[in-house]
């Protein structure tokens, strides 16, 4: 008798498997003698099983177990990816000059290599990609979906690292807004003296966009502007913007629309950091430096694709469990389907979604699939 498999939650027995076939969700819970569950449960019962054995997933919940894993399988998590990005994040302060460093999201991301020059050169505000959409034939909504996994994935983890840096006592990091607004630059004659017109005002010598940290007076502008779009929304909370990315996406147009009565162009945030030269210098150890960034840059590839996987597999259960047996014409029911659903529910997503991960994560890319 084969033994069973212990995890967190199931004891799975694996006499009656029929590896290699074919099979059904119900049929596959009877041969590992474990119940069924319905929605997330069912959901959840089924990442567990990918723990254990390698498991495709065919089209209407058909599904093929491979083989039996000789360990339980490790799901990839944010933690997983922390100590490679505690080395490299301490790396970038050592060669940056002076105690402080601002960083947005994806530059940070960038300095680390957990993305490539595609993922820069490819990013838009106004979610168009067409840069991209012309070099991989993917289509938008399927590029912008891999972006938010990515940015999720890579702040998730990101955080995790920073928070452990300032732990052992290297770092001192804030999240914290910056503003970018028009500031006079004024004319000064040759010996550096400030000129005035007639009217004994200064003289502008030109505009220019700078980018800083907010006065008080702005975060207020801010505060009421994201608090009327919400107001507006009948939203109570900004996270639930972290969970309805269309929604998300009405709310920053909104902003930037009320941000035109005032004098801030656009706002964002970055990852502030201080840090100590000397104790930097002297827990970073460089010779592991070239293999910490191929190991982080393949890590964060693994993640982005098994994420796409789950989203993939997640959605579809979720839509079958919703519809039934008019999962089959699912078509016909699409105005019924989240933004999100219909995205995910494509039949080429998950294909569509890998390829374009790989060119906006992976160091190794070829130059004919760089943009230009």
């Amino acid at each position: 008798m084969m033994k069973g498999f212990d995890t967190m939650k199931y004891n799975y027995n694996f006499d009656n498997v029929k590896w290699g076939k074919e099979c059904k969700y119900c049929d596959l819970c009877d041969m590992l003698q474990i119940p069924r569950k319905t929605g997330n449960s069912k959901s959840a019962q089924i990442k567990d099983m990918r723990t254990v054995m390698e498991l495709d997933n065919r089209e209407k919940g058909i599904f093929i177990p491979r083989r039996l894993y000789d360990i339980e399988k490790t799901q990839l998590s944010s933690g997983l990816l922390r100590e490679e990005i505690e080395v490299l994040t301490l790396d970038l302060l050592a060669r940056n000059e002076g105690r402080h460093i601002s960083l947005t999201i994806k530059r940070l991301m960038r300095a680390l290599e957990m993305i490539n020059d595609n993922y820069i050169k490819g990013y838009s505000y106004e979610k168009i990609y067409l840069d991209l959409e012309e070099l991989t034939k993917v289509d938008i909504e399927t590029i912008g979906d891999v972006y938010g996994v990515i940015n999720t994935k890579g702040a998730r983890n990101i955080k995790e690292a920073l928070k452990d840096l300032q732990d052992k006592a290297l770092i001192i990091w804030e999240f914290k807004m910056m503003v970018c607004v028009k500031e006079c630059i004024y004319k000064h004659s040759v010996s550096g003296k400030l000129m005035y017109d007639e009217n004994d005002n200064p003289m502008v010598e030109r505009e220019e966009m700078v980018s800083r940290f907010p006065t008080d007076r702005e975060k207020e502008i801010v505060l009421d502007i994201e608090r009327k779009a919400m107001k507006e929304m009948s939203v109570k909370k900004k996270s639930f913007f972290n969970f309805c990315k269309e929604a998300g996406s009405k709310f920053k147009a909104r902003c930037k629309q009320l941000l035109k009565d005032t004098d801030i162009e656009y706002y964002y945030y970055v990852y502030d950091i201080t840090y100590n030269s000397e104790e930097v210098l002297e827990e970073l150890k460089r010779s592991e430096l070239a293999e910490v960034r191929n190991r982080l840059n393949l890590k964060m590839i693994n993640q982005t694709i098994k994420t796409i996987e789950e989203r993939k597999e997640n959605n579809e259960l979720q839509l079958q469990e919703t519809f039934g047996d008019a999962y089959d014409i699912l078509d016909a029911y699409e105005d019924k389907l989240t933004k999100e659903q219909r995205i995910v529910h494509k039949d080429d997503y998950e294909k569509d979604a890998k390829k374009t991960a790989r060119l906006l994560i992976s160091r190794g890319i070829r130059s004919r699939d760089k943009l230009k």
